[in-house]
């Protein structure tokens, strides 16, 4: 089984809620002890009773850089949940993204300031792009789509 994360935003507070997922518990470890050393713990929470990691908003960009570690040290796959829980099927063809879609795609929290925008998207762009082992051309395009809906949006 490979590492698993599930993003999913919390539509009330804007913050980001995920889940890790592997059957490695060395993985596991590492994995959360990188998230620590990654993200501040004032930005960073978890919850007992839904076993959930919670990001804050100011936490995002850390948290983006957090995500690449994982995909390249660990193989890690990332899913992003609709808020409803359900997971999102891929599309064949997109309409270009909404507002809200775009922060998702960059894995990030609604509202997030412009550079914090810049810098998700760099980082995405760094693990999807075609020209680079293991870029995903579909995967690019949704980035560049996304990042052009929130570069002009403020």
């Amino acid at each position: 089984m490979t590492t698993k994360i599930i993003i999913t935003a919390d539509t009330e507070t804007g913050d980001l809620l995920f889940t890790m997922k592997t059957a490695n518990r060395e993985v596991f470890k590492l994995g959360i002890a990188a998230l620590k050393q990654t993200v501040s713990a004032d930005d960073r929470s978890f919850d007992d009773d839904t076993k959930q990691w919670r990001i804050t908003s100011a936490g995002c960009t850390a948290f983006a850089s957090w995500l690449s570690f994982m995909r390249i040290t660990h193989g890690a796959t990332v899913e992003m949940m609709p808020s409803g829980g359900e997971k999102s099927e891929p599309e064949t063809r997109r309409a270009a993204p909404s507002t809200a879609d775009a922060y998702a795609v960059l894995y990030l929290v609604p509202g997030a300031p412009p550079q914090v925008v810049k810098a998700a998207y760099r980082e995405l762009a760094k693990l999807h792009h075609p020209d680079t082992s293991g870029g995903e051309t579909t995967k690019m395009q949704r980035l560049n789509e996304a990042y052009e809906r929130l570069r002009f949006a403020a």
